[in-house]
Formats: C-alpha cells, sequence, structure tokens
C-alpha cells in the first residue's frame, strides 16, 4: 500500500487532492485507490525508466494518467517526473 506524498503541477502543489487515499499496485497491472468510502480503479505498467497510470476520466485521479519517467524506486519510495520538461509534473509515493 502506497500513498501520494508529493504531486507537482505546473508550479502547483495540488498533493492535497489525493489525501487520505492508499494506493494499491497489483502485479495484474491493476490500480487501486482508496479512501474507505470511495473507490477508484485503473491500470500501471513499468518499463525500463517509465512508470505508465491511467485512471481513464475519473475526476481529480486522471490528473496521474501520464507516461511518467522514472527518476527513483526503492522499496520505499517511487519518484517520477513527467517526461516533457516544459510541464514541470512531480509525482511521488511512499510505502505505508
Amino acid at each position: 500500500t502506497w500513498r501520494v506524498n508529493l504531486y507537482f503541477d505546473n508550479n502547483s502543489d495540488e498533493t492535497s487532492k489525493f489525501s487520505g487515499y492508499n494506493f494499491t499496485f497489483n502485479s495484474n497491472g491493476q490500480i487501486s485507490a482508496t479512501n474507505g468510502s470511495n473507490s477508484v480503479s485503473g491500470t500501471w505498467s513499468q518499463g525500463s525508466n517509465r512508470f505508465y497510470i491511467n485512471f481513464g476520466t475519473t475526476a481529480v485521479f486522471s490528473d496521474l494518467n501520464d507516461n511518467w519517467l522514472l527518476v527513483e524506486k526503492t522499496t520505499a519510495s517511487i519518484k517520477m517526473k513527467d517526461d516533457n520538461p516544459a510541464k514541470n509534473e512531480q509525482l511521488n509515493f511512499v510505502k505505508l
């Protein structure tokens, strides 16, 4: 189980949008985000230096849809940024 500890979108910290949500990355490529009363699902995959997330058109979570450039991945954290330097987007998950 993971939690978003940073979502930075074009010069704006929007981490609070995902406050209270726990994310689970299943081995079958499914991702789910749950806060106890609401659950959203999508897909994920990982290439050599890419991390793909797709929540479809679900409000707020669709912001995470991207072909993220993997900056760092450890057993405790996943740090990513947009592959387009002009977009200045960052997404970090921490293990709970």
